[in-house]
C-alpha cells in the first residue's frame, strides 16, 4: 500500500508565567504511515536535530503520530521536518509554528518537562565561559618551540549566579538538581540561540541577605556544557517498585495520611524515603 498525503501541523502552544512550559505540538497524518522522524532546523547554521522520542517511531494511533517538542530555542520562528514511512517507502513533508515563549528563563530535567521552572539568572550573573583545548607538548631537545599535538576544544564551563525568590522556587530548584542532564532555554537575546544542555557541578546557596527569614536565594552554580543527549534518552527509573514498598509494610491508611502524592511516592519526587535515582553523564 502507497502512502497517502501528509498532513504535518506544529502549532506553538505558550503558556506565559505559568508553571508549565511552553511547547511545540506536532501531529502528523498520513494514510499508511507506520513510522515517523521529526526534525527540527536548528537557529544557527544548516543542521537539524531530531526531535525527542521522534526518532522512527511508531504510529500513535492509525495513520497518526502526535508528539510534543519541549526543546525548541525560545523567540525563534520553528521548522519542522518530517518524514514518513511503510517499511517500504518514505515520504517528507514540512511545517512551521510561531516562536515559543517561557516568558523568562527555563531550566527542567532532559525528559522531564513536569519538573520545569523559570529561574532568574542575576543580572551580570552568565560570567566567563572557558574553553579547555585538549592537548599535549612535548619539549624536543634542541629545538626551541615545543610540539603540541591537539585533540579539539572541549564545551565551554563557568560559574553563573542565579537566583530564586521564594521557598517555592528553592524547593523546586533544589529537586531539579537531582537529575544530572538538565535543558536550560534562555531568553531571545541571551546571547545562545539555542537550548543550553548542562550538567550543574558545585552548588552554593546563599540568602540575598543576612536574615535568618529571609526566603529568596542566590545560587552560585557551576555549569558545563554537554552534547544534546539522544532523542531515545530515557529518563531514570524510579527509586521504588511495588514490592520495595510492599516490604516496608507501611498501611494505607499511613501512605494516606502522609500526604505525599504518586509522583512522591513512586520515587521520582524527593521524599524522606531516599533521593531520586540519578542518571550518569556519559
Amino acid at each position: 500500500m502507497a502512502l497517502g498525503t501528509i498532513t504535518f501541523t506544529a502549532v506553538a502552544v505558550n503558556r506565559i508565567y505559568s508553571a508549565q512550559p511552553s511547547y511545540v505540538d506536532l501531529v502528523v497524518q498520513c494514510d499508511g504511515g507506520t513510522e515517523f522522524t521529526i526534525e527540527r532546523n536548528l537557529v544557527v547554521g544548516t543542521g537539524s536535530v531530531i526531535v525527542r522520542g521522534a526518532d522512527h517511531a511508531a504510529a500513535t494511533g492509525p495513520d497518526l503520530f502526535h508528539k510534543v517538542d519541549h526543546e525548541p530555542p525560545a523567540g525563534y520562528p520553528l521548522n519542522y521536518t518530517v518524514t514518513v514511512s511503510d517499511g517500504v517507502d518514505t515520504a517528507t513533508a514540512y511545517a512551521q509554528a510561531e516562536p515559543i515563549d517561557h516568558g523568562g528563563d527555563w531550566l527542567m530535567p532532559v525528559s522531564r518537562p513536569e519538573l520545569g521552572m523559570l529561574i532568574t539568572v542575576e543580572k551580570g550573573g552568565a560570567g566567563a565561559l572557558q574553553r579547555d583545548l585538549q592537548h599535549s607538548t612535548a619539549t624536543v631537545i634542541n629545538r626551541s618551540d615545543p610540539v603540541v599535538v591537539s585533540f579539539g576544544r572541549k564545551m565551554w564551563k563557568g560559574t553563573w549566579t542565579l537566583l530564586t525568590l521564594n521557598d517555592d522556587e528553592r524547593v523546586k530548584f533544589l529537586q531539579v538538581l537531582l537529575y544530572s542532564h538538565l535543558m536550560f532555554t534562555p531568553r531571545p537575546g541571551f546571547g545562545f540561540e539555542e537550548p543550553i544542555f548542562c550538567v550543574m557541578g558545585e552548588v552554593t546557596e546563599q540568602r540575598v541577605v543576612g536574615w535568618g527569614g529571609e526566603t529568596a536565594r542566590r545560587w552560585g552554580v557551576e555549569v558545563i556544557q554537554i552534547a544534546r543527549p539522544p532523542a531515545t534518552y530515557v529518563p531514570p527509573p524510579p527509586q521504588h517498585t511495588w514490592q520495595s514498598r510492599l516490604t516496608e509494610a507501611s498501611t494505607w491508611a499511613e501512605v494516606v495520611n502522609s500526604f505525599v502524592d504518586w509522583f512522591d511516592y513512586s520515587g521520582y519526587g524527593d521524599v524522606d524515603s531516599g533521593p531520586v535515582v540519578r542518571e550518569v553523564s556519559l
